[in-house]
């Protein structure tokens, strides 16, 4: 199941006030308190536990990875930290957003050498693509990815890389009902809950996604997931099960304030 953590790094769909254009924001009802992600094959559970100001923003994050702190300005976010898994590096990321609250650029350094520079292109307040231009012990790489929707819900991601060769894609299913929470749950990284400026979020719960890489553009490996969900009784979810390949592999535990 060799992409069962990679689902905490999906680059598609994390803690999110929907960044909608004004008139299209709607202020969640419920706030996301904490996740936990419980693996069924050795049962280890990864918490990610999240605190806002009075204004319902986003202020502090507590997770297997790293302890970060948000700070705010005109169009200008910045988020630091420690990462606790790695000789603790300091994490810093900068945030520009553009008028209507969309992400433009996401600056991210640490302490021990990488550093990533991404940037975001919309269509209608819809994310189409993002470009990642990083560096790791010396060397630069480059990454694009390129996003379809359809009926207000991303359809497919597909992840190019150095040379734009195709490197993989995941397509995606959704069920019927609205999507209530405040968070992008398969988006970029749960630790990273920042992407909720990604513009317009989809609108409904993903409940299939399939991943494909490529070699040499063709399909050469491919899982399946499946999203099987409990909702309260204001119909937001509690616990998520996932599979692949039809055998679990996580669950996903949400609790609100």
């Amino acid at each position: 199941m060799k992409k069962i953590i990679a689902l905490l790094l999906l680059p598609l769909m994390v803690i999110t006030f929907v960044s909608c254009k004004p008139e299209e924001k709607e202020k969640p009802k419920k706030l996301l308190k904490k996740i936990d992600w419980i693996l069924y094959n050795d049962n280890p559970t990864y918490q990610f536990t999240y605190y806002y100001d009075n204004q319902n923003r986003l202020i502090k994050t507590e997770s297997f990875y790293a302890t970060q702190t948000l700070n705010y300005s005109t169009n200008t976010i910045t988020m630091t930290g420690t990462e606790s898994e790695n000789l603790n590096a300091v994490l810093t990321s900068t945030f520009q957003l553009d008028n209507n609250g969309y992400l433009l650029s996401w600056n991210f350094n640490n302490s021990i050498g990488y550093n990533s520079n991404k940037t975001y292109n919309y269509e209608n307040g819809f994310i189409k693509e993002l470009n990642d231009v990083f560096t790791e012990k010396g060397s630069t790489f480059y990454c694009q990815y390129k996003y379809s929707w359809m009926n207000g819900n991303i359809m497919q991601c597909a992840e190019y890389h150095n040379d734009s060769t195709l490197f993989v894609t995941n397509t995606y299913e959704y069920d019927s009902r609205k999507n209530l929470l405040n968070i992008k749950l398969f988006f970029e990284a749960v630790s990273v809950p920042l992407l909720k400026f990604i513009g317009i979020t989809s609108k409904n719960y993903v409940v299939k996604s399939t991943y494909t890489e490529y070699c040499n553009n063709i399909p050469c490996y491919n899982e399946i997931y499946t999203f099987d969900y409990k909702f309260d009784k204001d119909g937001y979810p509690t616990q998520i099960i996932q599979t692949c390949n039809g055998k679990e592999g996580i669950k996903i535990i949400l609790t609100y304030y």
